[in-house]
């Protein structure tokens, strides 16, 4: 798990990004100093799909 960016050396976190248009959601690398963001996931989820 990635906890340091690569952009400004700043704090990463996991975020959750939802695109409510499209019905997707998708897990991203968010930078809390620059707001630089990579995927975690390869590609984006539908938001109906159950984890259970």
């Amino acid at each position: 798990m990635m906890t340091v960016c690569d952009k400004c050396r700043g704090t990463i976190r996991l975020e959750r990004a939802v695109d409510m248009d499209a019905g997707l959601v998708i897990t991203v690398y968010a930078c809390v100093n620059c707001g630089w963001r990579k995927a975690a996931e390869p590609e984006p989820k539908p938001m109906t799909a159950r984890r259970w």
